[in-house]
């Protein structure tokens, strides 16, 4: 249970800056699209970026300031409980987190591979459609591979599969105009040329990932709302068709859709309502001529700014040039002039990790019958080698005769250590080191290696006299 608390929480705080970071950045985009009149492909570049947004997790690091110097890096690890001590099973929160997550992973991943193995199904027993049938003119003009298939058991267009991608027809496209067969045909190759295949996966993974996140959902429905907009503006470009002859089939494909499609697909089907389908028709009406170079070069300026704007939403708010950054504000911790900062990229380890000292702690007899509690800080140096040089206590209890300094100070020197890394090299570095006794694990304080040991029993009445 320990190793579990001790991963959650190192998952929880890097997993919960990076949601943060990106919901910023999700409503700083909502804001330009909302505030500045841009076309539709400038739009799904910048919503893109939010995409690539949810794969940068928080890896830059804030340049160290000149000068800086502190007595000692501030180690926290997850709160460790000495084996056999009261409330040793306990989980905390960021384990809590850690499972519901995991959870949520499952059935989200669980609920994809179900609708996309029941769309597959469904397309079985497809039959090819033969190049007689079809104009395929649009196929050599892009030099993409797509296979084309038709089956009975689907209301409109399926475009799924990677290597190479299957385009599925309702079997009554032999019905539909000319005009529309080329237009339904410019459409879903222009998403198979500019990757929305891939792009659809992403997303999948995103949702997997991040499905706790509101944020997430709206950016998945917007990418492909802006994403069948863009393609419906290739459509009508490359084949000349009527915006409003093209607008109204894709109203009949709606009427004729008799069940809706699920959300979570790696393929692209038609899956509008009568809103989406509205937003649509009225982008192919309002449609513009090209746009003139200055207009382009702007937008394409806007979409490399919010691209770079990237940077400072993947912050490691918690580090430093690589070293660790005192989180507490203590007093105690002041700069003296003799010790000097050493910035490092791994800090100092216990061998077996911190549920070594754990093992190795033991709660005073005097101070456990006393009931005394109480945090020690200590200032340990470990050197190259992973030698403890010295350990000095920072703070202590009121009642300093309780021998709780002088376990902390045998726990820390009882264990072997891996020295801290800058670079790859080993470096002598100065770390302070919290250790709270609690006769109830319950008191801890959250991100500190703790010690408990079961209170005693309160002593039994004495008989009564006869």
């Amino acid at each position: 249970m320990q190793t579990l608390s001790q991963i959650a929480a190192d998952w929880a705080r890097v997993y919960l800056i990076h949601m943060l970071e990106f919901s910023a950045f999700v409503l700083l985009l909502w804001a330009i699209d909302k505030t500045l009149r841009l076309p539709v492909t400038t739009r799904y570049g910048l919503w893109l970026l939010a995409l690539a947004k949810l794969f940068v997790p928080p890896v830059f690091r804030l340049p160290l300031p000149a000068g800086n110097s502190a007595v000692g890096q501030f180690l926290a690890p997850t709160q460790i409980i000495a084996p056999g001590a009261a409330g040793s099973a306990a989980i905390s929160w960021p384990a809590v987190f850690f499972i519901a997550w995991l959870a949520t992973l499952l059935v989200i991943a669980g609920l994809i591979i179900r609708h996309n193995f029941k769309l597959r199904r469904r397309l079985r027993g497809a039959q090819p459609i033969r190049s007689s049938e079809l104009s395929l003119a649009q196929v050599a003009q892009y030099s993409t591979p797509l296979r084309l298939l038709e089956s009975d058991r689907i209301e409109a267009p399926v475009l799924i599969g990677f290597l190479p991608p299957r385009l599925y027809l309702p079997a009554n496209f032999r019905t539909w105009p000319r005009e529309q067969q080329r237009s339904v045909l410019a459409h879903e190759l222009a998403h198979v040329r500019s990757g929305d295949l891939w792009l659809l996966l992403a997303q999948n993974l995103a949702l997997v990932l991040f499905a706790w996140n509101p944020l997430v959902w709206f950016l998945h429905r917007r990418l492909s709302h802006l994403r069948e907009l863009r393609c419906d503006a290739v459509a009508i470009q490359h084949t000349g068709a009527d915006p409003v002859a093209y607008g109204k089939f894709l109203l009949t494909m709606l009427e004729n859709q008799k069940q809706p499609r699920a959300a979570l697909m790696t393929g692209t089907y038609f899956a509008e309502s009568k809103t989406t389908l509205k937003q649509r028709f009225q982008h192919l009406l309002t449609q513009t001529g090209g746009q003139t170079p200055m207009k382009r070069l702007w937008h394409s300026a806007l979409v490399a700014i919010m691209a770079l704007a990237l940077i400072p939403f993947s912050w490691q708010c918690s580090q430093d040039d690589g070293t660790q950054k005192n989180p507490l504000a203590d007093e105690k911790l002041a700069t003296t002039a003799e010790e000097k900062f050493v910035p490092y990229d791994d800090p100092p380890q216990p061998v077996g990790g911190f549920a070594a000292i754990a093992k190795a702690l033991h709660y005073p007899e005097i101070a456990r019958k006393a009931g005394i509690e109480g945090r020690v800080l200590l200032k340990v140096v470990v050197t190259e080698d992973g030698t403890v040089e010295h350990v000095e206590v920072i703070e202590e209890p009121e009642q300093k005769r309780a021998g709780l300094s002088e376990a902390a100070i045998e726990a820390v020197k009882s264990v072997e250590w891996l020295p801290a890394k800058s670079k790859g090299n080993p470096v002598k570095v100065t770390i302070s080191l919290p250790v709270i006794f609690s006769l109830n694990s319950a008191k801890s304080a959250p991100g500190l290696k703790t010690v408990s040991e079961k209170a005693p029993p309160p002593p039994s009445p004495p008989p009564a006299q006869q």
